[in-house]
């Protein structure tokens, strides 16, 4: 059994993590890419992404999902 963390990340949020990363990533890239890129580069093996918008409004809790 293990634990797996989806994390919600802002468009804006991703792209700058990604190019802290030295990726390239493009302003207009689809969400999907970016959650793939993320997801990719990542430094953890139980991270997973999804992105949205940068106006997405969600609760307290909806920033770090749990999986057991």
């Amino acid at each position: 059994m293990g634990i797996e963390s989806t994390m919600t990340v802002k468009r804006s949020d991703a792209i700058a993590m990604l190019e802290q990363k030295r990726v390239e990533v493009f302003k207009n890239d689809c969400q999907e890419r970016l959650a793939a890129l993320l997801y990719e580069h990542r430094e953890s093996i139980f991270e997973n992404y999804n992105v949205v918008e940068d106006d997405f409004v969600g609760d307290e809790w909806e920033r770090w999902k749990l999986y057991w």
